[in-house]
């Protein structure tokens, strides 16, 4: 999550674009490793900024979002307002994101917005409350709504790898609660018992208030001989 106080446009473009690509956490929308997402229409310039703007671009998508969100386009509701987000940071625009984001099932990406204009909107600088207020109640809702996941690391394994989509997850998330978006997680793991190489494969379909605990049953490679994963 960003520290609200501290965003400028490059840090957001950074941002936007690390989280852009696929995660752990990606939910019902599948990137690609490495791929990141991109508004359909790019500002070419040109376009003077309505009362109370800086950036004729941050206007430009922010225009974008809002007619997407119309339509229900939640996907590009939400990259229209990221670029836009990008350009010119305005709290009523990550509302929007927030918004689109929790529609199209990006709760993971809604949490974290929601959580920074529940911090900002309601500073001096902006004077949002509602707003901020708003944020609050929307993040209180998705905490508990948000699906979780726990990998039980099985006893005396060594060299343990786990992946989630593909996506490596690091070893001090291993046995702690993650949080992802609703949708279906392949869960993978590859490890030594004893120095013997054995593998684990799993697909877990998760919704909300959802809560799943994985067992990491690691068991010979290439074989799914029950009466062989027993004897070892």
């Amino acid at each position: 999550t960003l520290f609200g106080e501290y965003i400028t446009p490059e840090i957001q473009k950074a941002f936007n674009d690390a989280r852009s690509v696929a995660s752990a956490s990606t939910g019902s929308v599948e990137v690609k490793p490495g791929q990141q997402r991109k508004p359909k229409k790019e500002y070419t310039g040109g376009l003077k900024p309505a009362r109370g703007w800086k950036s004729g671009e941050a206007f430009f998508y922010f225009r974008e979002a809002l007619a997407s969100e119309q339509s229900r386009d939640w996907l590009d509701c939400t990259d229209y307002a990221q670029a836009s987000l990008a350009a010119e940071n305005r709290p009523t625009t990550r509302m929007l994101a927030a918004a689109c984001e929790e529609k199209a099932g990006l709760w993971i990406e809604a949490y974290a917005d929601y959580k920074i204009v529940a911090e900002t909107a309601g500073t001096r600088k902006y004077g949002l409350y509602d707003v901020a207020n708003k944020a609050k109640a929307r993040m209180k809702e998705l905490r508990e709504k948000i699906p979780k996941i726990v990998l039980r690391k099985p006893a005396k394994a060594t060299d343990l790898q786990v992946k989630m989509n593909d996506s490596l997850i690091p070893e001090n998330k291993i046995g702690g609660e993650i949080w992802v978006n609703p949708g279906q997680r392949v869960i993978e793991a590859t490890g030594k018992i004893e120095g013997v190489d054995l593998e684990f494969e799993q697909v877990v379909d998760i919704t909300e208030y959802e809560s799943v605990t994985v067992d990491l049953q690691l068991g010979p490679k290439a074989s799914k001989d029950l009466a062989l994963m027993k004897c070892l």
